[in-house]
């Protein structure tokens, strides 16, 4: 399987893709190209929300959850991410959150989140160094978990498969 892993600039965040550098997707030295789909070690069938502004990293994120097995929903915006909890809420089994979106912030939308589906396992992710987020990551018991891009598959992975099991 292939290892790809999502690129920041700490106190920046996330980059849009450029396509002089191929974006924030880098492949790690020896990454094999994947053959096709991964069905482990996701549940084969749980749904996952991924929230995050940046096309690229949204977009990878889906591919490596889908091909590990992972339904996903998609959100550019907490308050997309918020709609898509009220609609499918019964259905979630997680929800990736980027802390900094424009609009309403992955932050922001937590209570919102929190109201409608009390116990879902929420991941924040963010480019930002977690010192810099930390004033949005203060409350600890109301997310599951926090990881810093750049992450590797098998990390994103391991904490998905931690925040779907949480809720068993």
């Amino acid at each position: 399987m292939s290892v790809a892993l999502l690129s920041s600039d700490p106190g920046v965040g996330a980059p849009s893709p450029d396509a002089s550098t191929g974006g924030p997707v880098k492949e790690s030295a020896g990454a094999q190209p994947s053959s096709g789909p991964q069905a482990e070690p996701g549940p084969s069938g749980a749904t996952v929300l991924v929230a995050d502004d940046d096309t690229a990293v949204r977009g990878l994120v889906a591919v490596l959850l889908r091909r590990a097995g992972y339904r996903v929903l998609q959100a550019t915006t907490g308050r997309e991410a918020c709609q898509a909890v009220e609609q499918q809420g019964p259905e979630l089994d997680a929800v990736l959150l980027d802390v900094m979106m424009p609009d309403m912030t992955g932050h922001d939308a937590l209570p919102a989140i929190r109201d409608l589906c009390p116990a879902l396992p929420v991941v924040f992710i963010s480019g930002f160094d977690h010192n810099e987020v930390a004033d949005h990551l203060a409350n600890p018991s109301a997310y599951t978990s926090f990881m810093p891009k750049p992450f590797e598959n098998a990390e994103l992975l391991e904490e998905i498969d931690r925040a779907v099991h949480s809720s068993d």
